[in-house]
């Protein structure tokens, strides 16, 4: 999977898998979802597979401020839902920018987090972004 989209029952966990911290207001940091989620981590890591930040809730968000370039990060998340169950996921993050360019090339499939609903699992918006074709 390209982005990480668990889900269990009414449980669910959705994180995109880039954003654009350009100051834009739109995917400026990178966040995850949740609904009937008790506990969870989330551990995001550098290409060395090295900590670069961790947290336990789902109210901090990252805007890639940390020394690590850009990626590509891997994004581990294990959340234990209201009835007990352990999800467990792991995807890519890449952090974009236009640069000059009037458009994001990436190189797969990307979810962004204004593509998500909290309500549902799965990318249910288009997203603000403009991707290269």
């Amino acid at each position: 999977m390209t982005y990480i989209e668990l889900a269990v029952d009414s449980a669910c966990v959705q994180a995109p898998n880039v954003f654009t911290p350009d100051g834009d207001g739109i995917n400026d940091s990178f966040y995850v979802l949740a609904r009937n989620i008790a506990e969870i981590e989330v551990r995001i890591l550098d290409v060395n597979l090295q900590l670069v930040m961790a947290f336990d809730d789902t109210r901090t968000q990252w805007a890639g401020s940390q020394p690590s370039g850009f990626g590509p990060f891997t994004v581990q998340v294990q959340a234990v839902t209201t009835s007990g169950i352990t999800l467990t996921g792991q995807a890519p993050l890449t952090i974009l920018g236009y640069g000059d360019n009037p458009c994001l090339s990436y190189d797969g499939t990307p979810v962004c987090g204004d593509q998500l609903d909290p309500r549902l699992c799965g990318p249910v918006y288009d997203t603000n972004e403009v991707f290269c074709p």
